[in-house]
């Protein structure tokens, strides 16, 4: 099912993240060419495991690696370290000013995920996220007071820069104001922090973030790394967050993510807490036929993923006809947890954008 490519560098992350470390690397990439090389590297870069990648390659590879691709490939790594150090320092100077205001930040996303990671600096990460509870508003006026700009791009969040770092503050965990599983979801994340069950909230929120991360732009290889680390980190708090993924019609997708996950790490025992889950509560996996679409969209149709990061600096209304168009290029992925969900979906989205851009002279 894999190229020769993609072959090496999920062997290579596999050994990073110890995941499987009887992968035969070497015999792997034999015969590998300069022009293969470099095609390794670009595949490395567009599935964000630039670092992760090199972490798992042993030293008589990387010897073997032209010494241009070698440089290229050291200097991505040295960014992705200066970014992740960048982002923690920034992140500890912001929490500092919220705390000496009482307001309590729980970090999300990447920032979060990385501690999982074997070398946390080497988990690439985007924009800073946070929650402030019951304190968005507040926590935008002090920014604001600090003379940076606050912009409130929707109802979900809002951003700003800080010390040259993106940062997105959450007013709501999900959108809630697009379909009923995101506002299902939310009250039961809302659940687990007011009992204290951080655990069970990383674990929920982030599998969603994935899902919709598939539905709306796709996923990298990145994304399935973050899965297998918080599958097995995770696994006192499996059947709590199951009952309501099953609940909100969301296992099914993700029994196929963690299949692709398995199938990329070459480790199969991924799967096992759902599959056992499954089998107790005599539930249908339907993981398995959903498997080979979900591969095609994450690593042979890549080419064609939406570019969110090109759409940030957009104009709302620009933002939204582009999303439109990608959201009837990917009904076939809404169908996949319920036929209907695609059509409110784009009902809904048509009347978020409406409300987010109102032109002058408009009644």
């Amino acid at each position: 099912m894999f190229t020769k490519h993609q072959s090496i560098l999920f062997a290579l992350v596999a050994n990073a993240l110890g995941s499987n470390k009887s992968i035969p690397i070497l015999s792997l990439a034999e015969g590998l060419d300069h022009s293969g090389w470099a095609s390794l590297l670009d595949l490395a870069v567009n599935q964000g495991v630039t670092a992760v990648a090199y972490e798992g390659m042993p030293q008589q590879l990387r010897e073997r690696m032209p010494k241009d691709i070698a440089v290229r490939w050291h200097l991505s790594i040295e960014y992705i370290v200066e970014r992740y150090q960048k982002q923690c320092k920034v992140l500890k100077e912001l929490t500092d000013i919220y705390s000496k205001q009482g307001i309590d930040v729980l970090v999300l996303k990447g920032v979060h995920l990385s501690a999982l990671y074997p070398t946390p600096h080497y988990r690439e990460c985007g924009d800073i996220d946070i929650f402030l509870y019951q304190n968005y508003d507040a926590g935008n006026k002090i920014v604001e007071s600090m003379g940076m700009r606050v912009r409130r791009l929707g109802l979900k969040h809002s951003n700003f820069h800080f010390k040259g770092v993106n940062v997105e503050n959450h007013k709501t965990l999900l959108n809630v104001k697009a379909n009923r599983f995101d506002k299902n979801l939310e009250r039961e994340l809302h659940g687990f922090l007011s009992r204290g069950k951080r655990d069970e909230f990383h674990l929920l929120f982030n599998i969603r973030h994935k899902i919709v991360h598939f539905l709306s732009s796709g996923l990298v290889l990145r994304h399935l790394c973050d899965l297998y680390l918080e599958i097995t980190n995770y696994k006192p708090h499996f059947t709590e967050v199951f009952d309501i993924l099953h609940r909100e019609k969301q296992l099914g997708v993700l029994s196929a993510l963690l299949l692709l996950t398995g199938e990329t790490l070459g480790n199969s025992a991924v799967n096992g807490p759902l599959d056992e889950y499954c089998a107790k509560r005599g539930i249908e996996n339907r993981g398995r036929e959903l498997l080979e679409v979900i591969y095609a969209d994450t690593f042979v149709n890549s080419s064609k993923r939406r570019d969110l990061s090109k759409e940030k600096s957009m104009g709302v209304l620009k933002r939204k006809v582009i999303g439109a168009g990608y959201m009837f290029k990917s009904k076939w992925k809404y169908d996949l947890i319920e036929r209907g969900y695609f059509g409110r979906e784009f009902i809904k989205r048509l009347g978020y954008a409406f409300k987010l851009y109102k032109p002058k002279g408009s009644l």
